[in-house]
């Protein structure tokens, strides 16, 4: 959702779940040159390989997106919605609105 693409892409979903197990996707800021560090950093702690690596909760990525400056909210990120949307609108993301 921050990107606006996908972190690992394929022809048939078996490709993308062997992406998903042996690669790591593009940094964030790659994609974004704005994102801040912060931020990027959240997002790839997300994605390690090690589940121990990750955050335990959502109370956590919330803290580490709240160091950063944000004042983020479980819907957004979750993906479930951008700031100002509607229902209606088309700044839901697919599948939730």
């Amino acid at each position: 959702m921050i990107t606006g693409s996908q972190a690992f892409e394929g022809d048939t979903p078996v490709a993308v779940a062997l992406k998903q197990i042996r690669e790591y996707p593009k940094r964030p800021r790659e994609i974004v040159p704005n994102l801040s560090h912060p931020i990027e950093a959240a997002i790839l702690k997300c994605f390690q390989k090690d589940p121990a690596k990750r955050f335990q909760s959502v109370n956590e990525l919330e803290v580490a997106f709240g160091e950063s400056g944000g004042k983020p909210d479980r819907f957004r990120l979750a993906g479930f919605y951008r700031p100002g949307a509607s229902s209606s609108g088309p700044e839901y993301a697919p599948g939730f609105a």
